[in-house]
């Protein structure tokens, strides 16, 4: 059935049952709402390509994320189905670029800009991604929403912010229970090293050189994955400093089960002895032993606030350009008093 038979058989003309469907013209609330119960009852499907060519706009929006390891990444997947929940409400679909490793790794993207196949870009900010894509994109007037850090003011271009409020609530915490001895495995994210260095300094403690352990990025890529390993081995070069630290800080889940592996091979107690603090707080981290204290992200509601961003963008380009997503602490048994 294609939309002149819709049309006919509900009693309109074939512009009526188009605006209904795209949301455009000035059609009553009344006859909207009558001609998408009909639409419904008679089972009729858009062709998108028809209404790419009424519109002008595309309803295929682009998830740039190229960070290594990403579908073995439990943050990446809740990310993306935050994405495309929020995209299947607003009847658009998702395609995904994850391409690593190579100089032309942004042509599939360019490409997708350039054909107008997306209407609409959330880009994954790493270490190393292009800004002057971000910059080719605004000119473009292609909408894009940026997950990270970006200052440039540029239409068409939002952001997302995540705010390290739950790992600044852990640096206080750890404080408030006696420890001065604590310790953070990073990777490669310097705004993390920043919030707990800030947080520390304001409870009179310093972050010292010895306890800070910042993992290298994987060969030939530009963003950090870490597992268990690379906690565990962390952990080995911190016990070997001169006073090991009493609480132990790391940037994810995986890295802090590394920290609990080892320390449970060496005979460290946890919490007795040794406090530990994961980071994204995975559905596994509540299952460890003991279960993991561990900073939240909500990784649905940050892929929901970047699709609202983006679909803010597309109605209307003085849409504010920064959001933001707060962390928090979920306290569970893998901290206690410094011993």
């Amino acid at each position: 059935m294609n939309i002149k038979e819709v049309a006919a058989q509900i009693g309109v003309s074939t512009y009526t049952v188009s605006c209904a469907i795209t949301g455009r013209g000035s059609l009553s609330a009344a006859t909207r709402r009558r001609v998408l119960k009909k639409v419904r009852e008679l089972g009729y499907t858009p062709n998108v390509n028809g209404q790419r060519l009424v519109t002008g706009r595309s309803n295929l929006i682009a998830l740039d994320d190229r960070r290594p390891g990403l579908f073995a990444d439990p943050f990446g997947m809740q990310l993306a189905r935050g994405i495309q929940h929020a995209l299947q409400t607003a009847r658009y679909s998702l395609l995904l670029n994850t391409a690593t490793g190579g100089a032309q790794e942004s042509d599939q993207l360019r490409y997708w800009v350039k054909s107008r196949t997306v209407g609409g870009v959330i880009i994954v900010r790493t270490s190393g991604f292009d800004p002057d894509l971000i910059r080719e994109m605004s000119a473009a007037r292609i909408p894009c929403v940026v997950i990270g850090t970006w200052t440039e003011t540029l239409p068409c271009v939002a952001s997302v912010r995540i705010r390290n409020t739950g790992i600044r609530q852990a640096a206080r915490m750890l404080v408030e229970q006696g420890h001065r001895r604590i310790a953070l495995i990073n990777s490669a994210d310097p705004h993390l090293e920043e919030a707990v260095v800030e947080e520390l300094a304001l409870c009179g403690v310093s972050l010292l050189p010895e306890y800070l352990i910042t993992l290298p990025l994987p060969e030939g890529t530009d963003a950090p994955f870490t597992d268990v390993a690379d906690g565990m081995e962390a952990f080995q070069k911190l016990m070997a400093v001169n006073s090991p630290p009493t609480a132990i800080m790391t940037r994810s889940d995986a890295l802090a089960l590394g920290v609990l592996r080892a320390a449970h091979k060496r005979g460290i107690r946890v919490p007795q002895d040794l406090s530990v603090i994961g980071h994204e707080d995975l559905p596994l981290a509540e299952y460890s032993d003991p279960p993991l204290t561990s900073v939240r992200l909500d990784c649905t509601a940050l892929g929901q606030t970047a699709t609202e961003a983006l679909l803010g963008l597309m109605e209307d380009q003085d849409d504010p350009p920064v959001r933001a997503v707060e962390t928090v602490l979920v306290c569970r048994q893998s901290v206690a008093a410094a011993p």
